[in-house]
């Protein structure tokens, strides 16, 4: 019994695991964390405001007619992997400002056949007046 209570418990480290954060990026004025899948988790700012996050990743790319997700994003330092369903791979340099992220883009292999990169959708807050 004990072999399978262990067994259960790695079963649920793993899978807890497998959605855990890349990375959070501390802007200042918010924190805004990326899991790796590339999946926005959390956008709150320094007042307590969270935006909504977006079901679909961060990170995109448009080739031979099909838009693709990414496989995993690999956090190291300043530079971010991202790789994609269909094999490519994407590198960015992140610089972090108050109020703001920038994404170079360093490599993108293969880069034939790709027609567009996008990064970052956000969902529109709607707020209700009163």
């Amino acid at each position: 019994m004990k072999t399978g209570n262990l067994l259960l418990l790695a079963l649920c480290a793993c899978a807890n695991g497998a959605v855990a954060a890349a990375a959070s990026l501390d802007l200042f004025t918010a924190r805004l964390t990326v899991d790796n899948r590339g999946v926005v988790t959390e956008l709150a700012f320094a007042d307590g405001t969270r935006w909504p996050s977006a079901a679909q990743p961060a990170f995109s790319i448009d080739a031979g007619g099909r838009t693709y997700g990414p496989r995993s994003v690999d956090v190291g330092g300043d530079r971010w992997t991202v790789r994609f369903v269909n094999g490519a791979t994407a590198e960015f340099h992140v610089t972090l400002g108050r109020g703001f992220a920038l994404f170079r883009l360093g490599r993108l292999q293969p880069r034939d056949g790709v027609t567009r990169l996008q990064l970052f959708r956000l969902v529109k807050s709607v707020r209700q007046s009163s």
